[in-house]
């Protein structure tokens, strides 16, 4: 896959993680801190599309799969991704790299 990205000039993507809690508790209200990084979080992606650097926002992609699965995508003892996470990344980056070349 690499190779047919890079011919495309496509060597950098940012993405950005969603704030995991309001995927797997949509109807709690959140904390004063979830609100404060969700307005960071959305202002960088929207700052860095209109740079016209590639951005993924990953949240569609975690909400898509939390609904299905109901499993988690980080490890019990911290907020890093496990392995489920990082397929799902992996996953996500694949289908809008295609999106944005067209295959």
């Amino acid at each position: 896959y690499n190779e047919k990205f890079i011919n495309k000039k496509i060597n950098i993507v940012l993405m950005f993680d969603p704030i995991r809690s309001r995927i797997y508790y949509p109807n709690q209200n959140t904390c004063e801190y979830e609100s404060f990084a969700s307005e960071i979080r959305n202002y960088s992606i929207n700052k860095n599309k209109k740079k016209g650097i590639y951005t993924l926002d990953l949240n569609p992609y975690f909400l898509k799969a939390y609904n299905k699965d109901k499993k988690k995508f980080e490890f019990e003892i911290d907020f890093h991704w496990n392995e489920y996470g990082h397929k799902i990344a992996a996953e996500s980056l694949i289908d809008y790299l295609e999106k944005k070349i067209n295959y």
